[in-house]
């Protein structure tokens, strides 16, 4: 899939050509699941369509283990697109080439499925990046879900 080409008034055209990657892993660049093995195939609709999507992503059982679901990605920009729910407080943390970014929170009363857009990368030159997704610690005995993950070249 990729995202039609149509910068903004502003020129801003860094996500042009942007592509998600799923499970099903065309691209070759998820390195490791870590303990991302199921597999999500719901469909979830986007807030200003009628549209189904993002029915291809990972899960982490509750309880699974927390090793790191890693990609590696040449890219400039990368976004994570998770699932919220609403139970018990549980959170991602991603790192992009060994340093921490941002710790996501996949909980919320209310969060009914939602979901929720994190960019973790946004750099002006195409290079090769390592991006790991892991539970933060105490939300390993906590489901959390990956929907899409989105790269940019």
């Amino acid at each position: 899939y990729t995202v039609p080409a149509e910068p903004s008034a502003e020129g801003n055209d860094k996500f042009e050509n942007a592509r998600i990657l799923d499970n099903t892993d065309v691209a070759g660049m998820i390195e490791s699941t870590g303990a991302f093995v199921a597999k999500d195939t719901a469909f979830y609709s986007t807030n200003n369509s009628d549209t189904t999507a993002l029915h291809k992503g990972w899960v982490r059982e509750a309880g699974s283990g927390n090793e790191d679901l890693v990609v590696r990605a040449e890219c400039k920009n990368f976004i994570v697109v998770l699932k919220q729910t609403n139970g018990a407080e549980a959170s991602v943390d991603i790192y992009v080439d060994g340093n921490f970014v941002t710790k996501v929170n996949t909980s919320q009363q209310g969060g009914w499925n939602n979901s929720v857009t994190e960019l973790v990368l946004d750099e002006t030159e195409v290079s090769m990046h390592e991006i790991r997704i892991r539970a933060t610690e105490g939300s390993e005995d906590k489901q959390q879900t990956i929907l899409a993950m989105c790269y940019s070249r």
